[in-house]
């Protein structure tokens, strides 16, 4: 059961995050697997810094250590140019070192929701052993 403090951060989190427009949305897993939360999002937010704005949250994976999803605003709308997504997904993995999946961000709300939720996730036991490192926001203007 979720405690209080992790609902409300979550909902919060995912009133800010739907106050912008976001291209994609993807997964970041490393050749191993990340021990530590702030190296899944040290890794994701390397992905997306080259992006307008992007954000990127750990979740634990259930073997143990954490991957990362994330969601990035590159500019351009999925689907205007023929291979916007693959080149998308291209650079991504290239600049991940590791495994990207990228989708189209087709239901923002749905995809806020569910990162705000896992970024939140035991926040009380979390936050005080990793500080902030389970979260990151990029954005450039």
């Amino acid at each position: 059961m979720r405690d209080a403090l992790s609902i409300e951060a979550s909902k919060g989190l995912a009133d800010y995050l739907s106050l912008y427009p976001w291209s994609f949305w993807l997964t970041v897993t490393a050749p191993g697997t990340f021990r530590y939360p702030g190296q899944a999002v040290n890794v994701g937010l390397n992905a997306v810094s080259v992006y307008p704005r992007g954000f990127v949250g750990a979740e634990r994976h259930y073997l143990g250590g954490y991957h990362a999803h994330g969601i990035v605003f590159t500019g351009a709308e999925p689907g205007a140019a023929d291979g916007v997504e693959g080149r998308v997904l291209a650079d991504l993995q290239r600049r991940s070192k590791g495994f990207c999946r990228v989708e189209p961000c087709r239901n923002a709300s749905a995809v806020v929701t569910y990162l705000a939720k896992y970024v939140t996730k035991d926040l009380e036991a979390e936050w005080v052993l990793f500080g902030k490192t389970s979260w990151g926001l990029t954005h450039r203007v």
